[in-house]
C-alpha cells in the first residue's frame, strides 16, 4: 500500500500542498520577480521535481492568485530592467547592470518549460484573472488548461517592444495555424477565455466563484485514464524536444543572452 503524502510548503512566494492523488502549487506573488530570483525559481523547480517523483501523486496542477500574472506586475519587473522614455513609457532598451536579471528571468523560463514537457505525470494550468504573454506561452507547455470565466491573455510585449517570451511564437503555431498564431502574436489583441477555447487553446472555461475546486473536479474526470496510456501519449505528442531547445538558443544569441 503507498503512503500517503504528507509534505506541505509554503511561503510569500508559492504553496504546495495535495489533495488525494493531485499535487497543487499556488502562486501568491509577482511571478516575474519570482523567477528572477535564482533560490526562488530553484524553489519552484524544485517543489515541480518532487511531485514529479512521488509515487502517490499522479497530477500536477498549477494555480495563480489572481492579479500575479498581470500586466501591471511584469511592468513591476521591466521597469527595473529596462528605459523609459520622456513620456515615462516602457522601451526595450536594458540598463546595462540589470543584464544579468533580465537573463535570470528568462532563462528560468526556459527550465521551468524545459522541465514541463519532459514531465512524467499529467500537467494542469489554472489560470484566472489576467494572464500575459510568456505565462500565456508556458501555459501551453501544460497538458491541459482551464480558465475562469474572466481570464483573458494580455499580449503587452507590442506596447514596449519586446520578443514574445515564454516560448509562445514555439507552442502556439501547434494550437493554431501559422497564419492565425503570427496575427495573434503581431496585433497582440487581448484574447478572452470564450475566444481562447474556440481557438483549441483552452480545455474548460470555470466559474471564479470556487474556482480551484471545479479545477480538482476536473483534474480527477482528465486524470481516469490508464497510467501506460497516459505515458506513451505523452512521449508521442512531445515529440518537438529538440525543436524547442534549438527555439532557446536563437531567443538567446537574439536577445544577447
Amino acid at each position: 500500500m503507498k503512503k500517503k503524502t504528507i509534505f506541505e510548503f509554503e511561503n510569500d512566494d508559492i504553496s504546495f500542498y495535495v489533495q488525494e492523488d493531485i499535487g497543487i502549487v499556488r502562486i501568491h506573488s509577482n511571478a516575474f520577480e519570482c523567477l528572477a530570483d535564482p533560490d526562488k525559481s530553484g524553489q519552484l523547480l524544485a517543489i515541480i521535481d518532487w511531485i514529479e517523483k512521488d509515487p502517490v501523486i499522479k497530477s500536477l496542477m498549477l494555480i495563480n492568485e489572481p492579479e500575479v500574472f498581470n500586466k501591471e506586475k511584469i511592468h513591476s519587473f521591466l521597469r527595473k530592467v529596462f528605459k523609459t522614455d520622456e513620456q515615462g513609457n516602457l522601451t526595450n532598451v536594458l540598463f546595462t547592470e540589470k543584464r544579468a536579471l533580465r537573463a535570470r528571468q528568462l532563462n528560468s523560463f526556459r527550465n521551468i518549460i524545459t522541465k514541463l514537457i519532459n514531465y512524467q505525470k499529467l500537467l494542469f494550468s489554472a489560470l484566472n484573472n489576467e494572464c500575459v504573454t510568456p505565462i500565456f506561452g508556458m501555459s501551453l507547455a501544460f497538458d491541459f488548461r482551464f480558465a475562469s470565466e474572466d481570464m483573458k491573455f494580455v499580449l503587452f510585449h507590442n506596447g514596449t517592444g519586446t520578443h514574445p517570451a515564454g516560448a509562445l511564437p514555439f507552442f502556439l503555431p501547434l494550437y493554431t495555424s501559422r497564419a492565425k498564431a503570427m496575427e495573434i502574436l503581431l496585433k497582440c489583441e487581448d484574447i478572452r477565455a470564450l475566444e481562447a477555447k474556440e481557438l483549441g487553446i483552452l480545455n474548460e472555461i470555470l466559474p471564479v466563484e470556487n474556482f480551484e475546486e471545479h479545477c480538482l473536479e476536473k483534474v480527477k474526470e482528465y486524470s481516469a485514464i490508464n497510467s501506460a496510456t497516459m505515458y506513451y501519449t505523452k512521449r508521442l505528442s512531445f515529440s518537438f524536444k529538440n525543436e524547442l531547445e534549438q527555439y532557446f538558443e536563437v531567443e538567446s544569441k537574439m536577445m544577447g543572452y
